[in-house]
């Protein structure tokens, strides 16, 4: 639903970026980048999150430029606190800047928290466009910054670099990895216990923004099963999922379109299981949780990263339920 005008239709697109560079650096198909050139052409801002190597932790940038974008570019795999979010927005307001073109870019219930912060604080954005990522869920930051530490003993060094989803492989089968001393190193073990779903947010397994309901005006992902549904359409570099939920989130699609080859598709082709429902929470994330604080990270990551059958029969069990789910979405 279009608040400021009335009932707005949602638009489905299959996007991919022209500049063959931008798409290889992007996590999908570089619709971030169009989007925010869009807003930095205008002499707009661009609020969203890079990773601070310092803290080793994600937090809340303001970019004026698109090199100081660049650095927000890529997947996150943990969340931003959203109090720097929120200093960045009466910055912005003392400075006189409230009327300037905003992109605001992160998770739905980051989306969600900036709306309900400016209704609270009565600042008028009127050309703020909230975007926000089809979100899997955020891990814990406590497991992140203890994964970190242990990287970063092992090699002797500090992390320089962090990559949650390096394509030198592909669009389908990326890489996670970080820099220390200026080797890399995989952090696959943390990707694939993300992937597991034992290490997310309580609150992840109860989202209520997990739906094709949106909040925001524009979300951007993964189009995953691009290759189904428009096998004409597919890149092995990636292509972007990109809904138009109002009338503002269609006006900086068309700004940024010049930038992105795209097709029209529909709801029910784009459908994944974040569209749906949230996350399943494991069945044995008690038991995961209780054995990492009696053993320990090193001891954890040993057991629930081996690739065995178990796994392979739970990956089955996600993807019937998925179907299942699907199927009552769409009766």
């Amino acid at each position: 639903m279009d608040k400021e005008n009335g009932c707005f239709e949602q638009q489905v697109f299959a996007v991919k970026h022209k500049d063959r560079d931008v798409l290889l650096k992007s996590s999908s198909g570089g619709a971030f980048t169009a989007l925010s050139d869009a807003i930095l052409d205008q002499k707009g801002v661009v609020i969203g999150s890079r990773y601070n190597y310092e803290s080793q932790q994600m937090e809340f940038s303001i970019c004026h430029t698109k090199e100081e974008r660049n650095q927000l570019r890529g997947s996150k795999y943990i969340q931003s606190n959203m109090r720097g979010a929120f200093s960045l927005v009466d910055q912005l307001k003392t400075e006189g800047k409230a009327n300037l073109p905003i992109l605001f870019v992160g998770t739905p219930c980051q989306g969600a928290a900036l709306r309900n912060y400016l209704f609270y604080k009565k600042i008028d954005m009127p050309s703020l466009y909230v975007c926000d990522i089809i979100c899997h869920g955020v891990a814990s930051y406590r497991f992140w910054k203890e994964h970190i530490e242990l990287m970063q003993r092992k090699h002797k060094g500090k992390v320089t670099y962090v990559s949650f989803k390096d394509k030198r492989n592909g669009w389908i089968y990326p890489s996670t990895i970080v820099q220390i001393n200026g080797k890399e190193y995989s952090i696959s073990s943390f990707a694939q216990l993300f992937i597991s779903n034992n290490i997310l947010r309580p609150s992840c397994y109860h989202c209520q923004y997990a739906s094709m309901e949106r909040i925001s005006d524009i979300t951007i992902g993964d189009y995953w099963g691009i290759e189904k549904v428009h096998k004409e359409f597919f890149d092995p570099l990636g292509v972007s999922l990109m809904l138009v939920n109002t009338s503002k989130g269609r006006d900086v699609f068309d700004k940024a379109k010049k930038d992105f080859d795209y097709i029209q598709t529909s709801r029910k082709e784009c459908l994944q299981p974040n569209l749906i429902g949230p996350t399943l929470k494991p069945d044995e994330r008690e038991q995961f949780w209780g054995e990492y604080r009696e053993k320990g990270i090193w001891s954890i990551c040993k057991k629930y990263t081996d690739v065995t059958v178990r796994y392979k029969v739970k990956r089955k069990i996600k993807n019937v339920v998925y179907k299942f789910r699907k199927e009552k979405y769409e009766g």
